[in-house]
């Protein structure tokens, strides 16, 4: 905890490996209300804790948002999410009474909620996949549960809100759906009439808002990420080298058949698809003045490109669409309301994705890269698959759809059925060995990234990267198992202090 007025800081609960989502103060200060999730965990808690520190005390399970407390802190709001279902519950100080105010149906999610100075409604970020996806902020009425959707401000993210003291307006962490849009800014929204204005315009990203009690300033974090791409000879760190150079942002590698790396970057201002050699020349610009365009996937016999976008009528909807290797005649291939993480099976003739629809699940499905209709290969829910080298088998993060049941990795058939194999592995991101026998996956030790391989037999997973600093965006391995190509770089956080956006907003 830091002290504005003298720059002083205290650290009041121990730093471990665990992840927290939001921290709250207490209505008189006294206490500090915190999310955490033990690592590897899928279920988060509530912890309390005194402002000077202390033994963090557990109020209550499953939490999946930070909290906001009623004008008199008797009561707080929070979220919590099923594999079937998201939850907008209030509940007592002290944990007790937990009342159910709004429930959606998944893949719909509520986010966030905010209680209003007036103690009539509680503001709610929420994402919406019926009806066309998007984002949108929504007045939930306590007195009966119904809800009303702030002005008609469509958003593709949103990252934190907060009520200005007069309940006026609300100030948003969020990105809206101008072409090209990446960056979380900072935004003021009017209530009720909900009329949108831009606080912040730059290239940083500002995840989260904390507005003072008199509306006079707010603290938010100032995120950015610095990476470039590396190459080394069967992993091996000691021969690696680095093939860009600067402040560039590279992510989302993918090797293509003829050993050059397909990425995206925003060297034009937005996300867009990128190649290169495997030497870091011949840079080259695949897609542009299309939106935002990210997930590429090379189809192994190196005729196209894959990959998800938003270059559609509805800039809030993400659908795949296809290119040559020149960037040239693209072809959207799916029409729904989002479908994402695009992987092409070793023939080259399918596409399988998860799409984001009204009409059920997150699942798997597939479609011909040269176009016609989609087929579904489970119900499951389960996202971003990855296809075995043999094309029989999909790597995908599992869920069995149990409430409360922990994700997983799962090796199932391509043409569709129960899982063979359940791994429990970190889920940031995987790929299979070039052989098959294994699965190659990103872990985050002490904020040092690399990549190990765990053999789909048994026993202990390989370390295969050594590195000993910086974080690991994205990576991939070619298909003879030559070569490892990676994003890396840092991620750098402030919180940052803007004053007098609430004077602002009053004049």
């Amino acid at each position: 905890m830091r002290q504005t007025a003298t720059s002083s800081n205290v650290q009041i609960v121990a730093p471990d490996e665990g992840n927290y989502l939001g921290m709250t103060f207490s209505r008189d200060g006294n206490y500090i209300y915190f999310v955490k999730g033990e690592k590897g965990a899928t279920v988060r808690n509530l912890f309390q804790v005194p402002v000077l520190g202390g033994t963090p005390r557990k109020l209550i399970d499953d939490v999946d948002s930070p909290i906001s407390f009623s004008r008199d802190g008797k009561r707080f709001a929070f979220v919590r999410n099923s594999t079937s279902d998201s939850m907008l519950i209030i509940v007592n100080a002290d944990g007790s009474g937990e009342q159910k105010l709004l429930t959606y149906k998944q893949p719909d999610l509520i986010f966030q909620g905010e209680w209003s100075p007036d103690d009539k409604v509680i503001a709610a970020a929420t994402r919406k996949i019926t009806g066309g996806f998007r984002n949108e902020m929504v007045a939930v009425q306590l007195s009966d549960g119904s809800e009303k959707v702030i002005g008609s401000q469509k958003w593709l993210a949103i990252a934190g809100l907060g009520w200005l003291a007069n309940g006026s307006g609300l100030v948003l962490s969020a990105m809206d759906q101008s072409p090209g849009a990446r960056q979380l800014q900072i935004w003021q929204l009017s209530y009720p009439e909900g009329k949108a204005k831009r606080i912040t315009n730059d290239l940083n990203n500002y995840g989260g808002v904390s507005v003072s009690a008199d509306s006079g300033s707010l603290v938010t974090v100032q995120a950015d990420s610095v990476s470039n791409l590396w190459v080394a000879p069967e992993g091996d760190v000691s021969r690696g080298r680095q093939i860009t150079s600067g402040s560039g942002r590279y992510n989302q590698i993918s090797l293509t058949p003829d050993g050059r790396l397909l990425y995206i970057s925003d060297a034009s201002g937005t996300a867009d698809l990128w190649v290169m050699d495997a030497d870091g020349k011949n840079q080259r610009q695949l897609t542009s003045d299309a939106g935002v365009n990210v997930f590429p996937a090379a189809s192994p016999d190196g005729r196209y490109v894959v990959f998800d976008s938003n270059r559609g009528a509805n800039p809030a909807t993400y659908n795949l669409w296809r290119i040559g290797f020149d960037g040239s005649n693209p072809r959207q291939l799916t029409q729904g309301e989002g479908e994402y993480f695009p992987a092409c099976s070793p023939d080259g003739k399918w596409v399988l994705y998860t799409p984001l629809s009204s009409g059920g699940k997150p699942s798997l499905w597939k479609i011909p890269i040269d176009g016609g209709d989609p087929i579904q290969i489970n119900d499951r829910i389960s996202v971003r698959p990855a296809i075995s080298p043999d094309g029989k088998w999909v790597a995908c993060h599992w869920s069995g759809g149990q409430p409360g049941s922990s994700s997983k990795l799962a090796i199932i058939p391509f043409e569709g059925g129960e899982p063979s194999k359940l791994l429990a592995v970190p889920l940031a991101q995987y790929r299979w060995s070039a052989d098959g026998k294994a699965i190659l996956y990103l872990d985050d030790k002490e904020g040092v990234s690399n990549i190990w391989s765990q053999p789909l037999e048994g026993g202990a997973p390989k370390q295969l990267t050594k590195f000993t600093a910086d974080q690991i965006f994205s990576f991939d391995w070619s298909r003879d198992g030559k070569t490892m190509a990676c994003s890396r770089g840092v991620v750098t956080t402030d919180v940052v202090l803007i004053k007098d956006t609430g004077r602002e907003a009053k004049e």
